[in-house]
């Protein structure tokens, strides 16, 4: 395997996804902080408690897109019906986790914002026991408008920290393979899901095809990991059976990263080699990916379902697997992933400042988990940690194609999940500060990399 310095930027974007994140042994304890007094929270019979107070909503929805304009049109709605004012605030990817971090040191976390469940991204909010409890926020809801029945065990479970689930669970995304169908027409290729298995190693004849007529064979980025993190997690399942009998093994304490990592980024430094990424895929992130396949220019991108929304209408595309690689031990044809659940969570200071925010609060929760909030949000979004009917028939066009594709697909866990309480978080860490602090040549590092990976290069 070539030693390649854009196998090293890869690396480094990839790695520093989780460079953030402390020990991933056994969490820490966290204290209790009391809920604040509830007596005079507004409800339906009319106690205006909340009236003229104003609250901030961080989410990632871009207030540009179609799924944001009509979430404004019901935000103004409630604002009118309770008088409640709602400062809304929208960050992306990268730029969340930083507002949120930044937020939660100077201890000016939104009232309500909108960020990823799981430990991996959230432990620094659930360690500095920041955060509001579920059940609390439920049963401090008035007139029991929400109930802990609407929310999916089996996700919140997965989220849990201390025996405890922080925030109300929001949505999970379908992530699936999306090609253009009329670029694949102008290079006279076959559609992949004509194929009996759309193997590997003809994508990469397809993508040589593509290149000679001008088209980016695969639109993906690394920018800070993002979202290539993803694309090598996929990958890499092809090469190892991660079932609940592996999940054991590394909560256990085996480290989970093996033969399989090495597999995957051998073939990422390969599609690199023969042109398969944009030249400029370094600076790539999730918007870029979609701008590139929304404009036609690249043929093929790996994306959330949800993401796929602020495509163009009209688009002729098509969804399939993730290309079937040569000795691959998982079927991708019959396989889905999924992105860890998102929540909306509060933070204490804001919930027991006062009787009246808190009030606004919570019917702001009420709001926002009401059927008509929800069903909007269904259209775009995978409620799968709801037990909300969702009709199909209301879905966007792109979304309802992954919903078909992927119908009957065995669900496969996201490489979160698999090192929740292992070792493997501070390994990774210590991998990025080394690359970072420049201590060793980039050579010397790679090694450092491949051993930690297990892998023989």
């Amino acid at each position: 395997m070539k030693k390649a310095k854009s196998l090293i930027a890869f690396l480094v974007a990839v790695m520093m996804l989780f460079s953030a994140c402390q020990s991933a042994s056994s969490p820490s304890g966290s204290s209790e902080t009391s809920v604040g007094d509830t007596s005079s929270v507004g409800n339906s019979e009319g106690n205006a408690s909340y009236d003229g107070v104003t609250i901030r909503f961080l989410n990632m929805k871009s207030a540009d897109t179609d799924e944001g304009k009509g979430f404004i049109k019901l935000l103004d709605k409630f604002q009118e019906e309770t008088g409640i004012t709602v400062q809304y605030e929208t960050a992306q990817d990268a730029d969340m986790k930083a507002k949120v971090r930044t937020e939660a040191a100077a201890d000016t976390l939104p009232d309500v914002f909108e960020y990823w469940s799981d430990y991996a991204n959230a432990q620094f909010l659930y360690e500095a026991d920041l955060l509001m409890e579920m059940d609390a926020l439920i049963d401090a809801l008035p007139d029991d408008n929400l109930a802990p029945e609407l929310f999916i065990q089996s996700y919140t479970d997965s989220y849990k920290y201390n025996d405890k689930v922080y925030g109300l669970p929001f949505y999970a995304s379908l992530y699936a393979f999306f090609y253009n169908i009329d670029i694949y027409e102008d290079c006279g290729l076959a559609l992949p899901d004509t194929y009996d298995v759309y193997t590997y190693d003809q994508w990469r004849e397809d993508g040589a095809v593509m290149r000679e007529k001008g088209y980016i064979p695969f639109s993906t980025g690394f920018l800070g990991g993002n979202p290539g993190h993803q694309w090598l997690w996929a990958i890499c399942s092809q090469f190892e059976v991660w079932d609940e009998a592996r999940q054991a093994e590394v909560l256990a304490g085996a480290n989970p990263i093996d033969d399989g990592f090495g597999k995957a980024m051998e073939v990422i430094q390969t599609d690199i080699n023969m042109g398969m990424y944009p030249d400029d895929y370094m600076n790539g992130d999730w918007n870029t990916m979609l701008a590139l396949f929304g404009a036609g220019q690249a043929a093929c991108m790996y994306n959330l379902a949800h993401n796929v929304t602020e495509l163009p209408d009209g688009m002729n595309i098509g969804v399939s697997y993730i290309p079937q690689l040569d000795g691959a031990v998982k079927d991708t044809s019959k396989t889905k992933y999924a992105n860890p659940e998102h929540s909306l969570m509060t933070p204490k200071t804001s919930y027991n400042e006062s009787p009246e925010r808190q009030a606004a609060i919570l019917k702001f929760y009420d709001f926002f988990y009401s059927d008509e909030t929800l069903h909007h949000f269904s259209i775009y979004n995978e409620l799968d940690g709801l037990n909300y009917k969702v009709d199909p028939e209301i879905k966007h066009e792109y979304v309802q194609k992954v919903y078909a594709t992927q119908e009957g697909w065995t669900s496969h866990p996201t490489f979160m999940v698999f090192v929740l309480n292992s070792d493997v978080m501070v390994e990774w860490r210590h991998a990025v500060e080394e690359g970072a602090s420049f201590m060793t040549t980039p050579e010397e590092f790679q090694q450092n990399v491949f051993e930690l990976f297990k892998y023989d290069n």
